[in-house]
């Protein structure tokens, strides 16, 4: 990344046993035609089920992109399982420029986005 990269942090709620396409937690506009990211998910399981977690709150969680916002396919190496209180980092994930993260789990989480383009998040 360069020093014009940009990081932000998205809460993500990661609901149910699968992926719900036509509603996903989050969706992101590059002002560029495509760009690369380096994402971390984090699940905040305990925080959730205090003062523990409970078993199967994994998040299951991963990001598509497409060219017009219409057609969307999974964008390689993004799909990741985290355990309660845990993380998982994507690094160098070349993307288009409309992105949506999708998740599962029963869970709440974060999702960190360090890009060289200022992401602009769309109306969900």
């Amino acid at each position: 990344m360069s020093i014009f990269s940009k990081g932000e942090k998205y809460a993500i709620p990661a609901p149910g046993t699968a992926y719900v396409t036509a509603s996903p937690a989050l969706q992101f506009r590059l002002t560029a035609t495509n760009g690369l990211m380096n994402v971390t998910y984090y699940n905040q399981g305990k925080e959730v089920y205090y003062p523990a977690a409970q078993a199967g709150n994994n998040m299951v969680i991963k990001m598509q992109d497409s060219a017009d916002g219409v057609t969307w396919a999974d964008v390689a190496s993004s799909t990741k399982t985290v355990v309660p209180m845990g993380e998982q980092a994507c690094g160098n994930l070349n993307v288009r420029q409309y992105i949506r993260v999708l998740a599962y789990g029963n869970t709440e989480g974060v999702v960190k986005v360090f890009a060289d383009e200022t992401l602009d998040v769309v109306i969900m």
